[in-house]
C-alpha cells in the first residue's frame, strides 16, 4: 500500500515509492540517508553518518560517488539516498544517484511479497 499524500518529512528507514518517467509501477526503496546526512563510500563499504551500512561495489557507483562529492558527501535538501532491501539485485541510489523528492510519490505502509499473493 502506498500513501500518496506525504505530510511529514522523510525519515531514515521510511519505505518510499519512486516513479521514473512513464513507468507504471513504482519502485519501493528504503530511505537510508535524508537531507543533512553524510554518506561515505570507502573500500567498497557504505557509511551513513560514520556508521557502517553495508557492502557496495564502488565500480558500479562512479556517477553516484561523483554526485556525492559535489555536496561533500552530505545529502542536499530535497534529496534522498535509497537502497533496495534486496541488495544483490536492486536499482537504487548506488546506480541511480540521489533521488529528488519530486520523484517520490508516497510512502509504502505495507509490502506484499509475491509469495503472499
Amino acid at each position: 500500500m502506498v500513501k500518496e499524500r506525504i505530510d511529514e518529512p522523510f525519515c531514515r528507514s521510511d519505505l518510499v515509492a519512486i516513479v521514473f518517467g512513464h513507468r507504471q509501477a513504482p519502485l519501493i526503496k528504503r530511505a537510508v540517508a535524508v537531507p543533512g546526512d553524510r554518506v561515505k563510500i570507502k573500500n567498497n563499504r557504505l557509511f551513513i553518518n560514520k556508521i557502517y551500512s553495508g557492502p557496495v561495489n564502488q565500480k558500479k557507483m562512479r556517477s553516484t560517488i561523483k554526485q556525492l562529492a559535489r555536496y561533500n558527501g552530505v545529502i542536499p535538501p530535497g534529496n534522498l539516498f535509497v537502497l533496495g532491501d534486496n541488495l544483490k539485485n536492486s536499482r537504487d541510489s548506488r546506480r541511480l544517484g540521489l533521488i529528488p523528492f519530486d520523484l517520490v510519490k508516497g510512502k509504502a505502509s505495507k509490502i506484499i511479497r509475491s509469495q503472499q499473493l
